[in-house]
């Protein structure tokens, strides 16, 4: 009896679009999309950043003179 179950919770676990398995692999996916997306907005953020500071510079040197 021990047997079957083993065997019922090993067939939920592996081989179908539900499965245990299948779902973290998805989950996997979606995380390393998340990871590249942030990865995507932090370097615009630096970039923006960067630019916002070359202008704020070149103001307060502008108003120094």
């Amino acid at each position: 009896m021990a047997d079957v179950l083993a065997g019922k919770f090993r067939k939920q676990a592996t081989d179908t679009d539900n499965s245990l398995d299948s779902i973290i692999a998805k989950d996997i996916e979606v995380v390393k999309d998340m990871r590249d997306i942030m990865a995507i907005s932090i370097a615009r953020l630096n970039g923006q950043d960067y630019t916002n500071s070359a202008a704020i510079t070149a103001i307060i040197d502008s108003v120094g003179e």
